[in-house]
């Protein structure tokens, strides 16, 4: 079955029946519902999963900011339960049972939020951070947090785990399409 699905401003072909894309901060909490979910089952329609610099371990921004007025305007409800305290969503997740994998970014634009994070960062979530017991393949891009479902390298990535399960793990970066860079840096 051959699908055509959105990623950055590109139509690309799919091929992967059940293949599920998770975009950036939402990431561990729809992974953590799917893994709450099947438990160790692995339902037969699930298929490779990309989270895009989730913070499946926590954010210290949330640690250090979440208290601050204005923060749940700017991050909703969810935005708060993604610390690294113990009573913390990511906390309280379990290994994944199914194929994962993670894309961590490198660059920040966000210099006062970085402050609150170890390097290397997205600004927003630390590269450490972004790891899930249980995954399949881990790589990081120079991106940041906002930017990462529409960077070239990222979206490379995205695809070559989706096709084959592992990330393509080669020092050059992919090349803009013709028309133009697909994120701004």
């Amino acid at each position: 079955m051959i699908r055509a699905t959105s990623l950055g401003r590109r139509q690309v072909p799919t091929r992967w029946c059940g293949a599920l894309l998770i975009a950036p901060l939402i990431a561990t909490l729809v992974s953590a519902a799917v893994s709450a979910a099947l438990g160790a089952v692995r339902h037969p329609a699930l298929g490779r999963v990309v989270m895009l610099g989730p913070p499946n371990q926590g954010s210290e921004v949330v640690d250090r900011f979440g208290k601050m007025p204005g923060f749940d305007a700017i991050n909703g409800p969810a935005g708060a339960q993604l610390g690294t305290g113990p009573d913390s969503i990511p906390s309280a997740l379990g290994p994944v049972s199914y194929p994962v994998g993670v894309i961590a970014g490198t660059k920040s634009i966000n210099w006062i939020l970085s402050t609150a994070l170890p390097n290397p960062d997205d600004g927003k979530v630390s590269v450490a951070r972004t790891r899930v017991e249980g995954m399949a393949d881990f790589i990081s891009v120079a991106a940041s947090h906002p930017l990462l479902v529409r960077d070239a390298d990222a979206i490379r990535q995205t695809l070559a785990f989706l096709e084959d399960g592992k990330f393509v793990h080669d020092a050059a970066p992919a090349a803009p399409p013709s028309g133009g860079a697909l994120t701004a840096r």
